[in-house]
């Protein structure tokens, strides 16, 4: 028996993987192979020569891959490479990188791809970049992905070949786009278009170079008519022209010269005038009427002497006249004349008559339309109108109104029925903006029949600034004291009977310091640290109105009795009898005042 090194899952390998928490190794230290097996037999060798085999146990490569094939073996493939390319954005990838490195040169054959078959070459790919395909007869070629099958193929009489598949057409590309040059199924070849309908069809401009210099090229319309021309079957005699019967079947024909018929030079001032022989001869207008090699015609009159021209018509076939008179069919004149000092303008007129008392009307470019004018009785006049009846001004269009004063708008009377004095974008049925309304003395602002009224009544002698109410009874009035008297019951909320819990009435606590005169002017609840000494009173309470309430809240926190006490004719009754209160703590004292007696109960000890 001997003591050896046993394995563990920290130095050895375990069936289901390890965590060593560091890179593994695993493999011999000594000068003999590493096999990896599977059911029995050898599946990966790695020689001491660090060649490794995949289906051979003596590779002779860095990487030697012998698979054997068969039906037998079930193995469809020697090598399959299934890289999952997963890239966005300007990410770029690559499925398959074979890089060879050149360091040293030789006079053998280097190639970086070489695929072969029973150990013969059948494609290769060489350091240079060059790829040499060796077979016998036809090559297929097939891009899927474009949809092309086709052959490349070598025959007798003929170097190389391409030939699309069946069916299909042959097109060549450049610059990373297809069908420059096009050869459809039944031979038409089509350069620059897809589609060749002749046996030859170019898109664009054909160009025939000289042998030695120079180019005459033929260049259709850019939106050429669909023309084929016919030429004639032999070459015409000298001096002829090719001329078309319209249907595009081109003739030989005779040209006419300055002798034969009318030429293309014309002196100044001189037209074409056919004879009686039918020849043109050159003739000048003279007279009134002159014309001039730019094809303006002028018309002059000679008064008192002066040749004045009345109307010329200019080679854009424009007429010039300083002024026209249209006489009536049985008497009367029309006149159109134009200011002493004009601008060139062009006014370009209706198309039609108008309607009965449409008016011309300009964009302000010359283009004149018929509008319908405005008058007193269908548009409003500064100062006001007199229709006769009801008159509206508003949009009969889903548009809004504005009423503008000062260049800007003032009034706004939207589409849906809103109106904003102020605001272009009232959000209620009247909103007044960066202002405020007015109601005069006497007068109200009712809603609806039955609704509340907003009555202002009169400002001064003791009377109500503001009535709230309904149907013309005051229910909240507010005086020139800015006192608010309520003559309804007063609800918060829902109402004090509901359930359903309703709101708060409330003021701030007034804070009267350490005084012990306190207004009650300033709020119904009030507060003072004020050190009674049980004098009579200790503090005293102006302004009590009868029907009031009142909340006193002492914070002194001495033990004194405090004493209250108002205007001579007030009496006030404690509940519990007044005493001394609970040391440091405050003390609340709630009061209601009726008549001339004020009822006073208090709380110590808080």
């Amino acid at each position: 028996m001997t003591w050896v090194t046993g394995l563990t899952a920290s130095n050895g390998f375990i069936n289901g993987g390890n965590s060593f928490g560091g890179a593994a190794s695993l493999g011999t230290n000594d000068n003999f192979p590493l096999s990896i097996k599977a059911n029995g037999s050898t599946v990966m060798y790695i020689g001491n020569n660090s060649n490794v085999g995949i289906g051979t146990t003596a590779p002779g490569a860095l990487l030697d891959v012998q698979p054997t094939l068969s039906s037998s073996s079930g193995v469809d493939y020697g090598v399959k490479i299934l890289p999952t390319i997963n890239a966005s954005g300007t990410e770029g990838y690559t499925g398959l990188l074979l890089n060879v490195t050149q360091t040293a040169t030789g006079s053998g054959t280097k190639n970086l791809l070489d695929l072969q078959v029973a150990g013969s070459s059948k494609f290769a790919v060489n350091n240079n970049g060059g790829v040499t395909i060796t077979a016998v007869g036809t090559v297929p070629l097939t891009w899927t992905s474009s949809g092309f099958s086709g052959f490349l193929t070598a025959s007798s009489g003929v170097g190389a070949a391409v030939v699309a598949a069946t069916g299909a057409k042959l097109s060549l590309g450049a610059n990373g786009s297809s069908d420059k040059l096009v050869i459809d199924t039944a031979g038409k070849v089509g350069i620059g278009t897809t589609t060749p309908n002749t046996a030859l069809e170019v898109k664009g401009t054909l160009r025939l170079d000289g042998s030695t210099s120079g180019y005459t090229g033929f260049q259709p319309a850019a939106a050429a008519g669909s023309t084929i021309w016919t030429l004639p079957a032999a070459d015409g005699s000298g001096g002829q022209v090719l001329a078309t019967d319209g249907s595009g079947v081109l003739s030989w024909a005779t040209a006419l010269t300055a002798s034969t018929g009318m030429s293309n030079s014309l002196a100044s001032a001189k037209i074409w005038v056919g004879n009686s022989g039918g020849t043109a001869t050159a003739v000048s207008l003279s007279g009134d009427a002159t014309v001039d090699n730019t094809g303006a015609v002028t018309v002059t009159k000679t008064q008192t002497g002066a040749a004045s021209t009345i109307l010329q018509l200019n080679s854009s076939s424009v007429a010039v006249t300083k002024g026209v008179d249209i006489d009536g069919a049985s008497s009367g004149i029309v006149s159109l004349r134009y200011p002493s000092t004009a601008t060139t303008t062009t006014f370009t007129y209706p198309s039609t008559a108008g309607t009965s008392g449409q008016v011309l009307s300009t964009n302000g470019a010359g283009t004149l339309t018929w509008v319908t004018g405005l008058t007193s009785s269908n548009g409003f006049l500064n100062g006001g109108n007199a229709f006769g009846a009801n008159a509206t001004l508003g949009t009969t269009d889903n548009w809004s109104l504005n009423i503008n004063t000062n260049g800007s708008t003032k009034m706004w009377i939207g589409n849906n029925g809103s109106v904003g004095i102020g605001t272009t974008s009232p959000v209620n049925k009247l909103q007044v903006a960066g202002g405020s309304i007015t109601v005069d003395d006497g007068q109200s602002i009712q809603y609806g029949t039955t609704g509340y009224a907003f009555m202002s009544g009169a400002s001064s002698g003791g009377g109500n600034y503001l009535n709230l109410g309904t149907a013309g009874a005051t229910a909240i009035a507010i005086d020139n004291g800015q006192n608010a008297k309520f003559y309804a019951n007063v609800y918060t909320g829902s109402g004090g009977s509901s359930t359903a819990g309703g709101g708060q009435i409330y003021g701030a606590a007034y804070g009267a310091g350490s005084g012990n005169t306190l207004n009650m002017a300033n709020g119904n609840i009030q507060t003072t640290s004020y050190a009674c000494a049980n004098a009579s009173p200790d503090i005293t309470l102006q302004n009590m109105q009868s029907g009031a309430s009142y909340t006193i809240i002492v914070t002194n926190t001495g033990t004194t009795q405090c004493n209250f006490g108002g205007n001579s004719s007030e009496t006030f009754r404690y509940v519990p009898t007044n005493s001394a209160r609970t040391a440091s703590s405050h003390t609340v004292y709630t009061m209601i005042k009726v008549g001339s007696i004020v009822y006073v109960s208090w709380i110590t000890g808080f």
